[in-house]
């Protein structure tokens, strides 16, 4: 290692940035590129004898950096025009070849090298008076460069703005805001940029989102860039390096990348305790009036009832309507775009009912509710949101991702002993999945009312303390009456029901009612990272049969599949969010959806329509391989009308369909675990 002393005389540098024109003839220059730095100097060069016929030459920069270089023939001979390889000192046939920058040296400079000497000239007492050299390290930081003095041989360098990109954590499979490397042609003559590419441990980590340097040749003083995002495809650090082939003596340049790949937060679902943020009887989010005909209400959400400020993709809203004076229908869709051909909640004048929707946030954070005909008061509950990015992170940590079950009842009362459900009480349900139990955090259930013998509502809750206020299924005298609930659940508080989780349902009012609870997936810690994320769509209608889009009228047990658009339903799409609404039947029905490619059909039901009634529900349904999915109608004639408000797919870290979810390519969805408690019944 050599000492380099620390002196300034004046020369003048160029960095990877600068855009400099040609030099004249003869050249002064001494030039490096490496991954530690660049350097050209091109004037103050320091040139003189070094050993018997070696020659060693220094420069300094003004404001920092310096370069050494020391050349010596092979033993016994002189410096000549050739190729020859090198080690750090010369021997019979090497050259020798060693360097400083800035006070660092490879420490090993027996690694080999090549000296390619252009052009040798010496005056009468045989001093070196002209001399042009290219010089490689390729096994040391990647160093080459330039070495002229007095000489008129041209020669070509490149430059890059940066040796090193790195990006913070970012989501697996996703690709982090793209940054950009400049590459900027020095020396007397223009450079041929080759394709550049990755190497290195994670090659695949990383992808060029746009290029103007590959194939093109550029002059001096010329730039080009090429933009790189990193794209994880692993959890933690991930490097690998960019390269750009040129034909300078250093044959490439290279730019070191690191990445850093997290499970991160998008799609996933967080409950929250349920929250009123509109009632338009009480002037609760909107004026204390009814929504009139044609009328829109847009409603603030986010930074409301336990949804964050920000980082909120779609929330999770129970809507219910009451004192209609004419038969209409709702839209929620978010405040900013066009209001859809959708519609999610369908009521008859006088009707008081609610439906599950699920909503992409619009502009402010607001959604948009539109009624159709008459006035009707308007209610909203939230129970949750999905997130739109890492924001929530911080403050909430990982959210949790759906995972599909079989299709399975967990109560109906017209079975159990205790009879139908009585106003003020409540139903604790507890539930369990082998391997998934304690990272159960909500689950999605179909809760049906069955044959009341009054008006009334349910709550479904944890069961934590009392009930909230806010209603999950309202329903009117002897009726059928489903709604979809997203449930947050806790751990179970029966006697001997500590390693199952559970849920609670409460009938207000003093109405007595049959309840019949089917269970159709449950949301587990993202930590798992075994479920699915959910991708929120404006509201988009696939099915209408009263003009023949997606099926014509469905008969009597009847099987009509249905097909959803590859527009909506990706590669990575197991199953989409709907709402179903069954048309005025001409008998009393119900509505099964599954998936194709089963050999049976569920015994659940998702919808049940009387006569003549136009009935919503909302609902997860699972795509067979077609991208289809079954409905069937038990009874009579009836139109349908189904909207997607979005798909649950495979998240972007998974490289193949999640462990929980592979019954789409033969396995079997889970089931509840074997002898878990049944249901307990509390009353007042």
């Amino acid at each position: 290692m050599f000492a380099l002393a620390a002196l300034v005389l004046g020369a003048s540098l160029t960095t990877g940035t600068a855009a400099q024109a040609a030099p004249s003839a003869p050249y002064n220059v001494l030039a490096v590129e490496s991954t530690w730095h660049d350097y050209t100097f091109e004037s103050d060069i320091n040139f003189s004898r070094y050993g018997t016929d070696g020659v060693s030459t220094y420069a300094y920069g003004q404001g920092g950096g310096n370069l050494y270089l020391w050349i010596t023939p092979p033993t016994g001979t002189a410096l000549v025009p050739g190729t020859f390889p090198t080690t750090r000192f010369a021997d019979a046939t090497h050259a020798g070849l060693d360097n400083g920058i800035d006070g660092q040296a490879c420490m090993d400079n027996e690694l080999p090298g090549t000296l390619t000497i252009h052009e040798v000239q010496r005056n009468q007492a045989g001093d070196i008076t002209v001399f042009a050299a290219s010089y490689r390290f390729p096994n040391c930081k990647g160093m080459s460069g330039e070495l002229r003095w007095n000489s008129s041989v041209g020669y070509k360098l490149a430059r890059s703005s940066t040796k090193f990109l790195g990006w913070d954590g970012t989501d697996i499979g996703r690709d982090a805001p793209a940054k950009d490397v400049t590459f900027t042609v020095g020396g007397t003559g223009p450079v041929t940029f080759g394709q550049a590419a990755f190497a290195g441990s994670a090659p695949g980590a990383f992808r060029i989102k746009s290029d103007t340097c590959s194939g093109h040749v550029f002059a001096v003083g010329k730039s080009c860039t090429v933009s790189v995002a990193a794209h994880p495809t692993a959890k933690g650090d991930q490097t690998a390096t960019l390269t750009m082939p040129d034909d300078t003596a250093g044959t490439r340049r290279a730019v070191d990348l690191h990445g850093y790949g997290i499970i991160g937060a998008e799609g996933t679902y967080y409950p929250v305790d349920s929250a009123r943020i509109l009632d338009t009887r009480s002037g609760n989010g909107a004026p204390a009036a009814k929504v009139g005909a044609g009328a829109t209400l847009n409603l603030q959400v986010t930074g409301r009832g336990n949804i964050p400020s920000s980082g909120v993709s779609s929330v999770v809203l129970n809507v219910t309507v009451t004192e209609g004076t004419s038969a209409s229908f709702l839209t929620v869709y978010p405040k900013g775009v066009g209001r859809p051909t959708a519609s999610n909640l369908n009521f008859p004048a006088g009707w008081t009912g609610a439906n599950s929707v699920t909503v992409r946030v619009g502009d402010g954070g607001q959604v948009s509710i539109y009624n159709h005909g008459g006035n009707t008061h308007v209610i909203v509950d939230v129970v949750g949101f999905y997130a739109a990015n890492n924001e929530v992170l911080n403050n909430r940590g990982l959210g949790n991702e759906y995972v599909p079950v079989k299709v399975q009842r967990l109560l109906d009362s017209r079975e159990w002993g205790y009879g139908p459900l009585g106003g003020g009480d409540w139903v604790t349900i507890p539930l369990g999945y082998t391997g998934l139990t304690p990272d159960i955090r909500a689950v999605a259930v179909n809760i049906t009312a069955v044959d009341p013998t009054g008006p009334g509502f349910f709550t479904a809750w944890n069961g934590n303390n009392l009930p909230p206020e806010s209603s999950t299924l309202n329903f009117a005298p002897h009726t059928i009456v489903p709604n979809l609930a997203v449930v947050p659940v806790m751990p179970c508080p029966l006697q001997n029901c500590s390693e199952f989780m559970s849920f609670s349902v409460y009938n207000h009012l003093t109405s007595t009612t049959h309840i019949v609870v089917d269970i159709v997936g449950v949301y587990v810690s993202g930590s798992l990272e075994t479920g699915l994320r959910f991708n929120p769509l404006t509201p988009t209608r696939i099915a209408d049969t009263r003009e023949g889009q997606g099926a014509h009228v469905l008969g009597p047990q009847s099987i009509t599949p249905i097909e959803v658009p590859g527009a909506i339903a990706g590669p990575k799409t197991v199953a989409v969010g709907l709402n179903v609404t069954g048309v005025t039947p001409t008998d009393n029905t119900f509505l099964t959806l599954w998936r194709t490619g089963l050999p049976e059909r569920p015994t659940a039901s998702n919808l049940n329509p009387a006569r003549g009634q136009t009935v919503p529900n909302a609902t997860i349904t699972l795509l067979g391989t077609d991208n289809r999915f079954n409905v069937y109608n038990h009874a009579g004639n009836t139109h349908l009308v189904i909207d997607v408000s979005g798909t649950f797919d495979i998240p972007p870290y998974q490289l193949e369909r999640p462990p929980a979810v592979r019954s789409l390519t033969g396995g079997q969805l889970p089931s509840l675990t074997p002898n878990y408690p049944v249901a307990a019944l509390t009353r007042p």
